[in-house]
């Protein structure tokens, strides 16, 4: 009996990113924790919209104006950003690589 006899149509099921799966008042809230301050949320952005991306925190308390830098990288590509919470830089830095992305499509 072949797929098509056994009612299969054998179709290769379609992987969908992970955010794709999510309500998208989910991802409002989790943006919305990561602009915050929350570095879980921003993590939890990352690993849905670039989940093969490398990404590090570099915080500087030693300044006058303490914050951290974040960096976002794959392959070729390499986003940074700075701000005074580190979440903050981490979502800037995602943003700067969605949007390069996107550019690309």
């Amino acid at each position: 009996m072949n797929d098509l006899e056994n009612g299969s149509t054998g179709e290769v099921p379609l992987m969908l990113p992970a955010y794709l799966a999510q309500p998208e008042e989910k991802w409002v809230s989790v943006l919305n924790q990561a602009s915050t301050g929350d570095l879980n949320a921003a993590e939890t952005l990352h690993e849905a919209f670039l989940p093969e991306w490398a990404w590090e925190i570099s915080i500087n308390s030693k300044d006058e104006k303490p914050g951290a830098f974040a960096h976002v990288a794959y392959s070729d590509q390499s986003f940074m950003a700075w701000n005074g919470k580190p979440a903050r830089a981490w979502l800037k830095a995602l943003l700067k690589a969605l949007i390069a992305e996107n550019g690309k499509a």
